[in-house]
């Protein structure tokens, strides 16, 4: 086979210079004896071993393992004393490429060390393109050295143990990606211009400390005093973590990602007086994200600060998400310098983080957005935003160059007067997909402008999270069943986008045209009614009044306008409801007693319904109902008054000249204010009673800060300055009553003219401070109001 004979001896194969002697290791009873005739060379030959041998007389030469035996000729057969022997005649080639026993020792270590050099080698290839001095790249390349030159020193036997050969090879391999790591390091620390001590400390840093989080991380920050390696060790004492104020953001910036890898362990991270317990919402480090969600109200001041940090030390940075996490009053102000350098930022969320907005922070962060060219998704929801803020949203808008592809706007107080502003900056956005504005207080006039906007928003895709079907060109199936009341706009923009729907609720359109009959679908809407008025509303500007017959069931609801609507019902539909609210409260004699019970208890739908069923109600009467409502804080209940008794009830005022909005005041109640300030507006929130005092007054002297914020978000930063009879502002009071957050608030906004208001007795707000005694009160008040404040005296001289 392959055109020669012979094989390979895998072992160690003894012979002798004597045929006697190898003939008495035959067997002739084995069969026919055979004898290897082995021809050796100058080169290929074996070792003779009789000068070591006990058996020198056997002249036995060994021959090395691996040996090629081919055979040269044919067999011959030869007589000998033991009878006939068949005698091969063999070629020796012996394997000149075995390692001798001090080769095959040091063969691991002579792979090992050569590929390590090779790995040096690569380092200091890659450490071509880095932009550092040489001096430094030769600096980490030596350590690289100084480990190779502990691996080459090492006994060869050490290499030859399993366990000691993996640790070598790890850590030749580790130094592979530590040196890039630390040039990494020297680099940054080096453009961070720090500390000529600090620096050489990282320097001579020894690779193995690149090899540890938590090392590594302390040398990156240069900043001892925080626990980096204790976090990665997870030891119990790291269970909360106070991030020092003193760091930098970029300190801080690392010190949360150590947090964010060994969530397992940390249960509190604290910054300031920021405090954030629940952590599964907290992600950073990782990717291009930032999340600080449902964090809750420790977060606050120092939180805003903290998530600006965070910001400004990655402007790669692409998602900010702050769900859920207070900011408190200035933290609009305190973001808006990072957010106005985020240069990548495509997605900004401040839901539900209460008061940014309005005259404390809405204006310096939203114009901070004008330089975020890559924004394309903003959501605000759940936020006081109010028609200042607003102004100020719709002025980054139109002002701005990015292209906003998602906009959330949900229970923001926007109300009829900042509809307008939005539906200017609305009409700008034509690359807008997606709208919400759930829970904003617009009446009917609003909603048909608002449709009317939207309609020439060719890309929208999605209104209040109801979408357009995917492959449709219009809206063409409408299910009111799943809108909540806040939507009333929303059916008449269905209406303005599609001429022609086909369906409704599910419904097949009524044959031959004409009005859809909604008669089966009322019973049971009390969540969605608002819904279908305006639409029915819509329907009588396309048919006439004659041919218009709405069927209703055994519930009937009405919105602004009733008189309008219940021209162009049947008298049975007014029987039905009446029969339906006599039911409802087991009485055939319905009274304002009913309606006033209804507001109080905050059932909407009551209200609603006997309205409907006929029951004549003064503007008085709505008045105590509104009031009733206010002092239980039944926003639900208010907008069902105002959009059946009309806007203006929320300025009639009691015996006491007290408005809706003072009495919700007196509780607190910041949701009915929201409510009543949409359709009031800032003349309702400078409205006074009979002893001077606006609604801010009394939030001032009971201490409701978010009622406040509220408040001043519509009603404008001259609010703070109105006095009462007894000449006091809204900060004397908030004084009195030793509220400091407010009396910063109100300073904020005020200013030094604020605080230099006198009241009838010739007292400042300087006076009240020190009267308490408070410090920190009396210094945020100087602050506001400078040095001379001081030399304001009262009527007494004091």
């Amino acid at each position: 086979k392959y055109g020669c004979r012979g094989g390979v001896e895998f072992g160690f194969m003894s012979t002798s210079m004597s045929k006697e002697q190898a003939m008495v290791y035959m067997d002739a009873d084995e069969g026919m004896p055979t004898l290897f005739e082995v021809r050796t060379g100058q080169v290929d030959r074996g070792a003779r071993l009789n000068w070591v041998s006990q058996f020198p007389r056997e002249e036995e030469v060994l021959l090395p393992p691996l040996c090629n035996l081919e055979v040269e000729g044919d067999a011959r057969y030869e007589m000998t004393p033991m009878g006939m022997v068949m005698v091969w005649p063999l070629r020796l080639n012996v394997n000149l490429k075995g390692l001798t026993v001090e080769e095959l020792q040091e063969r691991r270590k002579t792979l090992h060390v050569a590929m390590f050099d090779n790995l040096i080698s690569e380092i200091q290839l890659d450490f071509h393109v880095v932009d550092c001095a040489e001096s430094y790249k030769e600096a980490v390349l030596n350590q690289c050295r100084e480990v190779l030159h502990k691996h080459k020193e090492r006994p060869s036997q050490e290499y030859n143990e399993d366990s000691t050969y993996k640790d070598a090879l790890e850590e030749a391999l580790n130094i592979k990606s530590l040196a890039p790591r630390k040039m990494a390091i020297i680099c940054q620390r080096r453009a961070f211009d720090c500390d000529e001590k600090d620096f050489r400390r990282i320097l001579h840093a020894p690779l193995a400390d690149i090899g540890q989080d938590g090392k590594y991380y302390k040398l990156l920050s240069g900043f001892s005093d925080f626990p980096w390696e204790a976090i990665f060790e997870r030891a119990a004492a790291t269970r909360v973590v106070d991030i020092p104020a003193s760091m930098n953001p970029h300190q801080i910036s690392l010190a949360l990602e150590c947090v964010c890898k060994n969530l397992e362990s940390v249960e509190i991270v604290k910054y300031g007086t920021a405090v954030m317990r629940d952590l599964r919402h907290l992600k950073f480090g990782e990717s291009n994200a930032i999340e600080l969600c449902n964090l809750g109200a420790t977060f606050g001041t120092d939180g805003a600060k903290f998530a600006a940090s965070l910001l400004a030390a990655r402007s790669s940075i692409t998602s900010l998400r702050l769900s859920g996490s207070t900011l408190g009053r200035p933290g609009g102000s305190l973001l808006a310098p990072a957010i106005r350098m985020a240069a990548s930022l495509t997605l900004l969320d401040l839901s539900n983080t209460s008061a940014i907005f309005g005259p404390l922070g809405a204006s310096e962060l939203f114009v901070a957005m004008k330089a975020t060219t890559n924004l394309n998704s903003l959501s605000l929801s759940n936020n006081h935003l109010g028609l200042l803020g607003v102004r100020a949203l719709a002025e980054a808008i139109r002002k701005s160059s990015h292209a906003l592809v998602s906009l959330d706007l949900s229970n923001c107080s926007i109300g009829s007067k900042a509809e307008e502003v939005l539906c200017s900056a609305l009409a700008t956005m034509h690359k807008l997909q997606a709208i919400k504005l759930v829970g904003n207080v617009v009446m009917h006039k609003g909603c048909l402008k608002l449709a009317k906007t939207l309609a020439g928003i060719h890309s929208l895709t999605s209104i209040n999270g109801l979408r357009l079907a995917q492959g449709a060109t219009s809206w063409y199936d409408v299910r009111l069943a799943r809108l909540p009341v806040a939507d009333v706009f929303l059916v008449e923009a269905l209406v303005q986008l599609n001429t022609q729907l086909t369906s409704l609720n599910g419904l097949a359109p009524p044959a031959g045209g004409g009005v859809w009959d909604v008669a089966s679908q009322l019973d049971g809407w009390w969540a969605n009614v608002s819904v279908v008025v305006p639409f029915l509303k819509t329907q009588l500007a396309h048919f006439p009044a004659g041919k218009l017959q709405v069927k209703l069931a055994n519930r009937v609801v009405l919105s602004s306008n009733a008189a309008e609507l219940l021209a162009a019902i049947s008298e049975e539909g007014r029987v039905r409801a009446k029969k339906a609210a006599q039911e409802k409260y087991k009485t055939e004699q319905l009274t304002t007693a009913h309606m006033l019970g209804a507001a109080r208890q905050g059932h909407a739908e009551g209200v609603m319904l006997l309205k409907a069923a006929g029951l004549e109600t003064a503007a008085e009467e709505w008045r105590a109902c509104l009031h009733f409502a206010a002092e239980e804080g039944q926003q639900e209940v208010a907008k069902a008054i105002m959009a059946v008794g009309g806007e203006e009830l929320v300025r009639i005022t009691d015996g006491e000249s007290k408005t809706c909005l003072h009495m919700a005041a007196s509780k607190g109640h910041t949701k009915f204010a929201a409510a009543v300030l949409a359709v009031g507006g800032a003349a309702l929130a400078k409205m006074q009673d009979k002893d001077g005092w606006t609604c801010l007054h009394l939030a001032a002297y009971s201490g409701y800060l978010d009622f406040a914020e509220a408040v001043l978000a519509v009603g404008g930063t001259d609010l703070v300055k109105i006095q009462s009879k007894d000449g006091w502002t809204c900060l004397h009071l908030a004084l009195q009553r030793e509220h400091k957050e407010l009396s910063e608030l109100f300073i904020l906004v005020g200013g030094e003219e604020l605080v230099k208001i006198q009241d009838k007795d010739g007292k400042t707000c300087l006076h009240y401070a020190a009267y308490r005694g408070r410090k920190d009160v009396v210094e945020a008040v100087m602050e506001g109001g400078a040095t001379e404040l001081v030399k304001i005296q009262d009527k007494d001289g004091k």
